[in-house]
């Protein structure tokens, strides 16, 4: 088989990853994990919040893997009710 050209590799879609992150726009120390949707990434942190006597990390945001492999955010680090 021939390989793909890079134009044809990048007009593939791809699949997009979700990480959280803390109000320091810093992967969130507690919630590493790599999600498959904002969605399960923002119930992962409620019950992680759910979990927690303190409030203190409740501002959570949301950031996507580029295709460059930068993470851009799509959720502002905002205060998460559990």
């Amino acid at each position: 088989m021939a390989p793909r050209s890079l134009l044809s590799q990048l007009g593939q879609p791809i699949a997009k990853r979700y990480r959280l992150i803390n109000a320091s726009f810093e992967a969130h120390p507690h919630l590493d994990a790599i999600y498959d949707s904002v969605e399960e990434a923002l119930t992962d942190a409620a019950s992680w919040l759910a979990s927690q006597a303190s409030s203190a990390q409740a501002a959570i945001g949301v950031e996507v893997s580029t295709r460059s492999g930068e993470w851009r955010t799509v959720r502002q680090p905002a205060p998460l009710t559990a």
